[in-house]
Formats: structure tokens, sequence, C-alpha cells
């Protein structure tokens, strides 16, 4: 049968033909380039400075690619040009996408761009960001195979990305990465989810430590009793629940107390 729309054959090839527009850096209309898009093209910040002080728009869409000058310092790995756009002096508009709907975010982890990736997080642009097409920055960075890639998951992981979040299709990264061959971002991925898993151990240990004392030793008297007698009376049944019950929830923080 042929691939859904929301197959991993159809969303790779939606993402495909969505890199070959956005890497399509040099495209314009009759090769028209505004002077603050030529600047950012040859990475020249001083140019760009002159230009806004002359009056042009630092959120000036290009004609063909319909990017800002942002994005396609973004794109373009331009991390200098990116600096002085995101600073308080150009304040540049991180919210503005290119034609297709990607923002700065989601083109940082297209190309792979880690520095720039972690610049826009550190200026506040949210990494969880979802496009319409039900992926997020972490997606597109799983979809290449370079180093820089790679690179960049760790970025988005340190931001606090989370490592299982499933795509509208249902991918997660690490599927993703599988399927793409990555193994410098499986590598990442995997252990990343075990530091998580650790950690998430440890807080439940912390949990139960953590109890009073007459609530571990409700729970201690409940194994005894369980282990020396199988013909419990009802009320030491009902006691027994209830101090399971307490631990089970001191466990699992945010449920009550006794069922």
């Amino acid at each position: 049968t042929p691939p859904t729309r929301d197959s991993p054959t159809a969303a790779a090839r939606h993402m495909r033909s969505t890199l070959l527009l956005l890497v399509a850096l040099g495209a314009s209309a009759q090769g028209v380039d505004s002077p603050i898009h030529t600047a950012v093209q040859e990475n020249d910040v001083e140019a760009i400075k002159r230009h806004l002080k002359g009056g042009a728009d630092q959120n000036a869409i290009h004609p063909g690619s319909g990017q800002t000058p942002l994005m396609m310092a973004v794109l373009m790995g331009k991390e200098k040009v990116v600096e002085y756009l995101l600073s308080k002096e150009a304040q540049a508009d991180v919210t503005i996408p290119e034609k297709d709907g990607y923002t700065p975010m989601h083109g940082a982890g297209f190309q792979g761009r880690a520095k720039i990736a972690r610049m826009l997080i550190d200026n506040g642009i949210d990494p969880n960001s979802i496009h319409a097409d039900g992926f997020t920055p972490i997606h597109r960075a799983c979809w290449g195979r370079d180093v820089r890639h790679a690179e960049t998951v760790r970025v988005f992981l340190e931001a606090g990305v989370p490592w299982d979040f499933a795509a509208k299709n249902g991918q997660t990264p690490l599927a993703m990465c599988k399927q793409r061959g990555h193994p410098m971002a499986v590598k990442a991925l995997e252990e990343w989810r075990e530091k998580w898993e650790s950690l998430e151990k440890k807080r439940r240990r912390a949990a139960r430590t953590a109890l009073p004392e007459e609530l571990r030793s409700a729970a201690g008297r409940s194994g005894s009793e369980s282990r020396s007698s199988s013909g419990s009376s009802g009320s030491r049944s009902k006691t027994r629940s209830r101090a399971s019950g307490c631990l089970t929830s001191a466990a699992h923080p945010g449920r009550s107390f006794v069922r």
C-alpha cells in the first residue's frame, strides 16, 4: 500500500523537499538581493550596521527565499551576523518564518548549527516549538547525518528538550536518528536517556527515604505481616493497604498520599 502522509517514508520525503528549499540560499527573484541580505551572505557585520543606520529594515524579507536577514544568517551559519542581529542594537524579530513557515530555531536544527541554536536559546527562543508538520527543532537536527547535527541534538537536550518527544507521526528523535543511520546522534540520545532514567531512579529512592518514620515503620510492619501470615484479619489487611498506598504515593509525587 502507498505510504500515508504520516508514515516515516512520507515524512522523510516531506522533510527532504523542505530541506532542499531551505538550502537554496542563493535563490532570489531574478537574482536581486537587498543590500542587507547581500551583507549577510558576505558575513559583513559592519555593512549590516551601516545599512540599518541608513534606514534598512532588519526584518526585510528576501524576494526569493522569503527569509529575513536573521533566518538567512542562521541557515548559512553566519554566527557573527546572528549574534549581532540578536543584539539589543539590531533587535531582529525571531518569530518571523520563511515562506514555508520555518522559524530560525527550526533552521538551526535543519542545518545543524549548534552554536547558533545555543545563541537562540540564550536569547529566550523556545527550542520546543512545533511546526505545522508536527516536528520540533530536535527532529530537524536528527534528519541530518553530519557531526554538526549530532552536536545540535546535544544542545537541544541540554536545553531541556525532551529526548522522547513524539512528533505528529509518532516518531521520536531517537527513532528518527536510527532510521537515518546517524550513530553519533543515536549515541547522544541514548546517553541522555540513560542519564534521565538514572536520575529518575534516584528521585524515587529519595522520595521513599523522605517518608516520615511512622509511615516507613507502618510499611515495614505491613511487609513483615504479609510474609509471616497469609490469613490476616480484615482490619490488618486494611492497615497494610493504607501503608502500601502511602509508600506508592510518595514514589510518585503529585498523587494523593492515601488511596
